[in-house]
């Protein structure tokens, strides 16, 4: 799209205005509940996010997940629902929104498990995505419990010499260097 070459030329502003505009008429022409108009505004959010608009870019995500969320329960695809979860709850991480974010990545890893099981790498990611908040909460022990799930499934689905694995085993260890001796703090 028009929108994606601008954002390769490096226009982020012109970027922003055909993705606004391309919503725009999408929602007026097929009406908000469509892929095309979700489509538009994730990068709408996308272009938002990387200028540091991250109200805007958290705005786009949270007009367009209860419309995702419709869409799945007719046919979409939940994969579209997580990913969108995911994006608003880092999001709500860079804007220091601790508590909504802890809800987003919980609602998350809910539905992976519902849509992939539990032994699924893109389960795990998310596992250590609430892990990562929940240390930086303080909440060590469920962080060490989430990472601990989160490495089972990598090392599982890929071998303990993946650089996954390997990367979700140095998560662990830090969080429970951070516990210190006999699982101490929260």
């Amino acid at each position: 799209t028009l929108g994606v070459l601008q954002e390769l030329l490096g226009k982020p502003w012109e970027a922003e205005t055909c993705y606004a505009r391309s919503a725009a008429v999408f929602g007026r022409a097929l009406g908000l509940h469509n892929p095309e108009h979700c489509q538009s505004q994730e990068s709408l959010a996308a272009v938002h996010r990387s200028q540091g608009e991250l109200t805007k870019a958290a705005a786009c995500y949270q007009l367009i997940l209860p419309i995702k969320e419709e869409m799945s329960t007719l046919g979409g695809t939940l994969g579209d629902v997580t990913t969108a979860q995911g994006n608003l709850a880092a999001l709500f991480v860079q804007l220091s929104d601790l508590k909504a974010a802890e809800v987003m990545y919980r609602k998350t890893v809910r539905l992976r498990e519902q849509q992939f099981g539990h032994t699924h790498p893109t389960l795990a990611r998310s596992l250590e995505m609430l892990a990562n908040l929940q240390a930086e909460q303080g909440a060590l022990a469920e962080a060490a419990t989430l990472l601990q799930r989160a490495l089972n499934i990598r090392g599982r689905c890929f071998g303990p010499d993946h650089i996954e694995t390997a990367a979700t085993m140095v998560n662990l260890s830090t969080v429970q260097v951070r516990r210190g001796p006999f699982g101490a703090g929260r």
